[in-house]
């Protein structure tokens, strides 16, 4: 449903909804367990709008989203990927999208995602079981004997690799023309916030948190024609950003933790041609 408030301002809201289907688990035995389907509501309020003759564009929305019996995706050894229902969650978020062009030659953009994505069962792991016991019981896919005490998340656990805060802001001037050639620079940052990498808290324990991190960006060029000329920085202060932090059979086994950094400083030069 959408309300057209004005030529350059409208309103809408939406529902969805879709789902996965089950399958089965590659491994073999009485840990191979098929997963069942899982299934996602979506309800969406939103905006598009320009102001001050259209120099300024805010677009946003705010989301709900019911995700019931969703498949969760961790390893068992000798390092399979296995799937398994992990109850019922909700992602409540707000998305936010803010370009402004004070004059022909700056354009200026902040955009960002808050998201609250949490578990609204215990997790224990066992199909269909959401009320764990708080003495120590048997995990599926886990070695025999191996048993752990009570869930392996409670309810209101955060969701993994799911950040509570990301956004970037981004600043673009064209400068006036040097024979023929129309230089301008670009600087842009991200952010995000702290990150767990695993629902399992026994594991996230070991494994332990992505931390929040930045980036800079840098870029400078011309253009003339279809040519542009660009040189740029990524990761203008080196930081290493975390992107996602793993065991490599599960932390049970092998608590030796691996880590996927963002890239490096890199300076570069791009030769682009439009034909």
């Amino acid at each position: 449903m959408t309300w057209k408030i004005a030529l350059d301002k409208m309103v809408y809201a939406t529902f969805s909804k879709g789902f996965r289907p089950g399958g089965v688990n590659r491994i073999a035995g009485p840990n191979g367990v098929p997963y069942q389907p899982d299934y996602l509501k979506n309800y969406e309020v939103g905006w598009k709008t320009e102001w001050l003759d259209r120099r300024l564009r805010w677009n946003g929305a705010f989301f709900w989203e019911d995700w019931k019996d969703f498949q969760f995706a961790f390893l068992v050894p000798p390092s399979i990927t296995a799937i398994t229902n992990a109850g019922n969650a909700r992602i409540k978020g707000v998305e936010n999208e803010l370009t402004f062009q004070p004059d022909n030659n700056l354009t200026l953009s902040v955009n960002f995602t808050w998201l609250h994505a949490y578990l609204m069962q215990n997790f224990c792991q066992n199909q269909g079981v959401t009320d764990c016991p708080t003495d120590s019981v048997y995990a599926p896919f886990q070695p025999p004997g191996y048993r752990f005490n009570g869930p392996f998340a409670l309810a209101g656990t955060d969701l993994p690799q799911v950040p509570k805060f990301k956004g970037n802001a981004i600043a673009r001037h064209q400068f006036g023309d040097v024979a023929s050639w129309r230089p301008f620079g670009q600087a842009s940052v991200v952010y995000q916030t702290e990150t767990a990498p695993n629902l399992k808290q026994n594991e996230q324990n070991i494994v332990g948190f992505m931390p929040s991190w930045y980036q800079l960006d840098l870029s400078g060029g011309a253009t003339h024609n279809d040519t542009q000329v660009t040189l740029y920085i990524t990761n203008v202060t080196d930081k290493r950003g975390q992107l996602t932090r793993f065991a490599n059979i599960t932390p049970a086994h092998d608590n030796q933790t691996y880590i996927v950094p963002t890239q490096p400083r890199t300076i570069g030069l791009q030769i682009s041609q439009n034909f």
